[in-house]
């Protein structure tokens, strides 16, 4: 079997190559087809600068810069006599070539990490046409159905040991208190301000893009950079509690720091996530909070029992290392197709 990724993205951190790298590992034949190299290079303006044309392309979408795509796409697929493709997030596939490459015997499905309010409209018209769609949330398995999706399949994030995997300490020596990695969101920084506030004699790291917070005492402390792959990991490692609030919009799925936190050999306080609560359970993986109250009683809950954080990050960064890492999404995956 040979198989084709079918992403915009091109950090290797990404959850295309988080897949690839789990083909590969099997020992499967695996290509990649970079949707904006493909756009870049049909596009009317090509001599711009990638940016620039991501940003015109996306204001204007001209179609006949898309159907030039999915003829590239297409050839690729033939030519390399591709068995599978995986399509992930909002690609610039048409639902027209996927039933063409359907029509051809080929496997074509979707994976979507995101939660489906943010499917671009010309996604959503493909939907249908899809083989197997596989959702990271559960309620994305009925809101897909719904959208016209004929076979709809859970399949949660995971952990990626090639990039994220760290023993956890032993020696309880840690540089941060508390950390957080991620961009500005409202709810995010609600929460962090009352963080800071409640406990400011406590070493607290937040990395990410926070130019847009309210909260000066955040600005502060906030380190305005990105890190990633394992850089990311060793910031985790290193935390003693890493905080993980999850976004509304996400809710009640497990986001990728669900994952990324304990392959990394850190130890999650997060937000509610109903879709992970029978499976990571409180109190032996890890914590969950509902309000800012809930999570001050938390915090002080783990620095008077170290111990037991300890047994709780061990726990649980054996449980993803053993059930949770994308080569065991990938076998569900392949036994379903």
């Amino acid at each position: 079997m040979k198989y084709l990724i079918v992403s915009e993205g091109i950090d290797d951190s990404s959850l295309a190559h988080s897949f690839k790298r789990a083909l590969v590992r099997k020992g499967e034949i695996v290509t990649y087809f970079n949707m904006n190299n493909s756009v870049s290079k049909h596009h009317p303006v090509p001599f711009l600068p990638t940016l620039i044309n991501n940003f015109v392309f996306s204001h204007f979408e001209p179609k006949t810069t898309i159907q030039k795509v999915n003829v590239e796409l297409t050839k690729h697929v033939l030519i390399n006599k591709i068995d599978v493709l995986f399509c992930f997030t909002n690609t610039l596939i048409n639902p027209s070539t996927i039933v063409y490459l359907r029509s051809l015997g080929k496997k074509v499905v979707l994976i979507y990490p995101d939660a489906i309010i943010n499917m671009q409209e010309r996604n959503s018209a493909c939907v249908s046409y899809y083989d197997n769609v596989y959702s990271y949330s559960q309620l994305g398995v009925k809101a897909f159905t719904l959208l016209g999706a004929k076979n709809t399949i859970w399949c949660p994030l995971a952990g990626d040991e090639t990039i994220h995997e760290v023993k956890p300490k032993l020696d309880g020596k840690f540089l941060y208190d508390i950390s957080f990695i991620g961009n500005h969101r409202p709810e995010r920084e609600d929460v962090l301000h009352y963080i800071i506030n409640k406990f400011p004699n406590l070493r607290i790291k937040i990395n990410g893009s926070w130019k847009k917070a309210k909260s000066k005492e955040l600005k502060n402390i906030a380190e305005n950079k990105q890190i990633y792959g394992k850089d990311y990991a060793r910031f985790i490692n290193n935390s003693f509690i890493s905080i993980n609030i999850i976004d509304h919009s996400n809710f009640p799925a497990a986001n990728m720091r669900f994952f990324e936190i304990p392959i990394s050999g850190g130890f999650q306080i997060s937000s509610a996530c109903p879709e992970m609560e029978n499976i990571f359970i409180e109190g032996k993986h890890l914590l969950y909070y509902n309000s800012v109250e809930e999570l001050n009683t938390k915090i002080e809950y783990c620095f008077s029992n170290k111990e037991k954080v300890q047994e709780m990050r061990n726990t649980c960064h054996e449980l993803v290392l053993k059930d949770h890492l994308y080569s065991n999404r990938l076998e569900m995956i392949l036994k379903s197709i």
